[in-house]
């Protein structure tokens, strides 16, 4: 069953929260996400969803989608960063964006 699929992932991953809710008991949570097939797999942050998979998948597979999740946020706001903190040009003046 997915649910102890989940479960191992959850033990196995703790740097980042693993959860499940029954969507019949919680319906405004599931629409909230854009759940509407089970099993569904929803990556959160900051309370908005990021990625999501619908149907069965392996504890493997479940572990790489995270890891490739997990790591386009991490470039993202290292690319964020980098726009932000743009190196100053030789006469002491950033370059536009």
């Amino acid at each position: 069953m997915f649910s102890s699929t989940v479960d191992s992932v959850a033990e196995e991953r703790n740097d980042i929260k693993v959860g499940k809710i029954n969507i019949d008991e919680n319906i405004d949570l599931a629409n909230q996400f854009g759940v509407a097939s089970i099993p569904t797999l929803v990556l959160v942050q900051d309370g908005r969803k990021k990625a999501s998979s619908i149907g069965l998948r392996s504890k493997k597979d479940v572990l790489k989608m995270l890891d490739a999740w997990v790591l386009r946020i991490i470039c993202y706001q290292v690319k964020k960063a980098s726009d932000i903190f743009r190196p100053l040009s030789p006469s002491g003046i950033r370059p536009p964006p």
